[in-house]
């Protein structure tokens, strides 16, 4: 198969690494998702008719809210979809879900209604209303499950050895035909492995068409074909040999009859993995089957790599409105988190996967949902006004909590440079002082976890978020603390927060979410989903998607951004969700374990 044989890259070959199935934290994962067609909708801006609210039905105030909101900003009729979930008790409410009721009760019910009524491909915002659970807890395996994990990590443990041997076996042969032959890397990671093998295959291949065509040439060459065959699989070395570079060392040449019975075997077991649904354990077990009878050692390891992520538990927990965005991806590995394929930094690639904007319309009581309702709509005819205050924490960009901190101090910049906008940068680690910054409509800051300080006195219309972990653990708790629950309560009518750890990266820069904010180009759902990094992940928004504080005074223009940031204004990629699905893996940008939120 094309993801698991060597490729050519000039006269040479080139293994694939690792990096298309390793775990989500350090590396690029192979995922088997659903693809579908790439058509453009509007870039400026969200219209009521692209939303659908989702409620609990057994939660009264979660439809009452909806139709509220429906009303004040013009939703369609029949735009309401109900849910099925237990009734909270007002005295304690449960603000989490478990991991394994979140398909069936909620993933399923919204996308078999957005079909049934001809929304899936002109719908792209769902907002959910209190009563639907803020998160999703961490997995519980079955003790199947637990088993299948146990397998996974013994066939990794015996096919690392295998791959060691054949870099070995393959370096070998490169010295035998060019006895100057030294790797400079001698690393025993995978990747890096894959890369050892790629350099002395290319060596012994270029060596051995040096070599006049005698005993010694065609043993080397059996030789490495063999490694070829347990590295990459039968059907992907015949392609290799069917190839120039190849079929001058052959000693009889491919014929077209062999090509096409190896490229239809391979179209076959494309056509049998690509069926399977990788949610279902007997279906991984038969991917993996295949993968050790046809993939050789290097597909082997990329399936089971990808399939570990499907029966890990640990930083499986997730905000549930972060994973509703991702309803017509088909399966797809839970442990920590995907790239959002709407963050301007990625929407103009490739089988970008069909994701909808999610935002929520929730408080720590209905009469504030209610009033961020209202305000928003007042705000945005009149315009937002007031100073922008920002709390940053002092760090150079060298340190990794720096990293966010510059992010605060660019948005600083831009904004005394390019705006009237008064500003308010403390730039020391001591977080603003209980009520000591008047007029702000904008805000960011950090760090103070789980310990909301009112430190900003803010307008109407006021939109503004903390960064530290856990901030949105919950709402409705009487003893809550937390900087979402504070920010509402103090009149912010657009926040955001995490359900758990999200790790620092997982936040919109400010220096891209606010400077898109004060276009006035975009609603806040574009703003916030253009400049969030991460879906399948903790952070929640809150507050009214079609909100545009800045639409009738923009206080940016586009050409005042960043060169790069002017990009999140071309036209946001959407996907036909109806399209045939396959499991063919797809990758996203690689990215290091990053700090956590501190």
């Amino acid at each position: 198969m094309m993801f698991f044989d060597l490729r050519t890259r000039g006269h040479g070959v080139t293994l694939p690494t690792m990096r298309a199935a390793r775990v989500r934290s350090r590396v690029v994962i192979a995922r088997m998702l659903a693809f579908a067609a790439l058509v453009a909708s509007p870039a400026l801006a969200m219209e009521p008719n692209q939303i659908v609210l989702v409620v609990n039905n057994n939660v009264p105030a979660s439809r009452e809210l909806a139709e509220f909101y429906a009303r004040t900003r013009g939703i369609p009729d029949g735009r309401i979809i109900e849910v099925s979930l237990p009734a909270p008790d007002p005295a304690n409410p449960p603000e989490g879900m478990p991991f394994a009721q979140f398909d069936g009760s909620v993933a399923t019910p919204v996308r078999e209604f957005l079909r049934k009524n001809a929304l899936d491909t002109r719908v792209t915002c769902l907002v959910t209303f209190w009563g639907m659970p803020l998160r999703i807890d961490r997995k519980v395996n079955t003790p199947a499950e637990n088993e299948e994990a146990e397998t996974v990590t013994r066939d990794l443990a015996r096919l690392r050895p295998a791959l060691e041997a054949e870099a070995s076996e393959v370096e070998s042969i490169a010295r035998r035909v060019k006895p100057s032959f030294a790797q400079a890397n001698q690393s025993k990671d995978l990747d890096q492995l894959a890369q050892r093998i790629d350099v002395a295959i290319n060596v012994s291949v270029a060596g051995l068409l040096s070599l006049p065509n005698g005993p010694e040439r065609r043993t080397m060459f059996a030789e490495l074909i063999g490694s070829l065959e347990r590295l990459t699989g039968g059907s992907a070395t015949v392609e290799r040999l069917a190839t120039p570079t190849f079929a001058a060392l052959v000693a009889r040449p491919i014929t077209s009859p062999e090509l096409t019975a190896t490229r239809e075997k391979e179209a076959n077991l494309r056509k049998t993995m690509s069926a399977a649904n990788l949610n279902r354990r007997e279906d991984r077990e038969r991917v993996r089957k295949l993968s050790q009878s046809e993939l050789g050692i290097i597909g082997s390891l990329q399936i089971l790599l990808a399939q570990q992520t499907f029966v890990e538990t640990k930083e499986t927990e997730s905000a549930l409105d972060s994973e509703l965005a991702l309803i017509w991806w088909g399966p797809y590995p839970r442990f920590r988190w995907q790239g959002n394929p709407l963050n301007w930094r990625l929407a103009s690639a490739k089988n970008t996967m069909p994701t909808l904007m999610v935002m929520r319309l929730d408080a720590p009581s209905d009469q504030i949902v209610r009033d961020i309702i209202t305000t928003s709509v007042e705000v945005e005819k009149r315009g937002l006004t007031g100073q922008l205050a920002l709390d940053a924490r002092g760090k150079p960009p060298s340190d990794p909590y720096g990293v966010y901190d510059q992010t605060i101090r660019n948005l600083a910049r831009l904004a005394q440079a390019r705006t009237k906008l008064r500003v308010t940068l403390d730039n020391k680690e001591e977080l603003f002082a209980p009520g000591s910054v008047d007029d702000v409509a904008i805000y960011c800051g950090w760090y103070s976890l789980r310990n909301y300080v009112p430190g900003c006195h803010f307008n109407r219309g006021a939109v503004g978020f903390h960064i530290a972990s856990s901030e949105l653990v919950s709402l409705r708790s009487p003893h809550e603390r937390g900087w979402v629950h504070g920010l509402l309560q103090d009149g912010v009518v657009g926040t955001l927060g995490p359900v758990a750890e999200p790790y620092l990266h997982s936040f919109p820069p400010a220096d891209e979410f606010f400077p898109l904010l004060l276009t006035g180009k975009l609603t806040m759902a574009e703003v916030y989903w253009r400049s969030n990094p991460l879906v399948s992940w903790m952070n929640t928004f809150i507050g009214d998607p079609l909100y545009t504080p800045y639409k009738v005074n923009p206080l940016l223009a586009v050409k005042d951004l960043p060169d790069q940031l002017q990009m999140a204004f071309q036209p946001m990629p959407t996907l036909n969700p109806s399209t045939q699905p396959t499991n063919e893996p797809t990758t996203m940008p690689e990215t290091e374990t990053p700090p956590r939120a501190p």
